[in-house]
């Protein structure tokens, strides 16, 4: 049963489901290196290994990950835009980190020791960043897939505003940590806290770009939808996810149902044949 996103989503076609890249591949077997090494440094932990066998037995297991990732990945056409056609394709890939996330709290309610929690932590850490990483790649080459056509028009997007979300993430997550630090439980408020400054730096950055800059986004118009392209990364936006397209004294406003998207007027050279397109093409979907 598909959801309602991916009902008025383009389809993906046989012509659009490729092989696997060799950066696709690496990125899987990247992810299974580190669901595996995690798996395994943390099984040797449990059993008592000492830490210079777990730590001689993390070369191997990446290793064998890459190498077995890489090559399952090949075996699979379309997986990399299958898996970036859903809504949230980095959930999927960061639930093996569930369980290491429960041995990270395991010393507050059972005997198991300090350093299982550590090791459990990092194999976390590492499997959720590999998710994001594939995750990421995945949506890319979905993207790429349904808007191989030129786009109709293309715009520098600087952001209006100064309340970013990157800034309001930063914030919670600088909370998290001050009430990790006043339980008492150093680790957490560290990694929190240093989660919490990562988020606030990208905030701060991103408000430093001014309109040509080459690492602000673009957006960009097809027939499939409207593209935000981060450089990174990129996301598309369906037709029939635009509720409207308002253009005031100030902003190009892409109305959406729960957040919209708003450009600085100033930075599009034509701004009224933009939103004259888009209200266009919108309304013919």
């Amino acid at each position: 049963m598909l959801s309602d996103r991916q009902q008025f989503e383009p389809r993906l076609e046989r012509a659009d489901l490729e092989v696997p890249d060799i950066g696709f591949r690496f990125g899987i077997g990247a992810y299974v290196a580190a669901v595996l090494t995690a798996a395994v440094t943390t099984a040797a932990v449990l059993a008592g290994v000492t830490g210079t066998t777990v730590l001689a037995l993390a070369p191997g297991t990446v290793t064998v990950g890459v190498i077995v990732g890489g090559v399952l990945a090949g075996r699979y056409r379309g997986l990399a835009e299958r898996l970036g056609r859903r809504r949230w394709p980095s959930v999927p890939c960061s639930l093996p980190a569930l369980p290491f996330v429960g041995l990270a709290f395991a010393p507050f309610v059972t005997d198991v020791g300090a350093n299982v929690a550590g090791v459990a932590i990092v194999g976390a850490i590492g499997i959720v960043l590999a998710g994001l990483l594939v995750a990421a790649m995945a949506t890319n080459r979905y993207v790429d897939a349904v808007t191989s056509d030129e786009p109709v028009v293309a715009w520098t997007w600087a952001k209006a505003g100064v309340l970013r979300r990157e800034l309001v993430i930063g914030v919670g997550f600088l909370l998290v940590g001050l009430g990790s630090l006043y339980a008492g439980d150093l680790t957490f408020a560290v990694l929190w806290g240093a989660y919490g400054l990562f988020w606030l730096l990208a905030g701060y950055s991103s408000s430093l770009f001014d309109a040509d800059s080459v690492s602000t986004p673009t957006l960009a118009v097809h027939e499939a939808g409207l593209v935000v392209d981060r450089g990174l990364t990129k996301r598309l936006l369906p037709w029939a996810a635009i509720a409207g397209v308002e253009l005031t004294a100030d902003e190009l406003v892409i109305e959406r149902d729960w957040r919209s998207l708003r450009c600085r007027r100033d930075a599009i050279d034509d701004s009224e044949s933009v939103a004259a397109t888009l209200e266009a093409l919108r309304m013919e979907r």
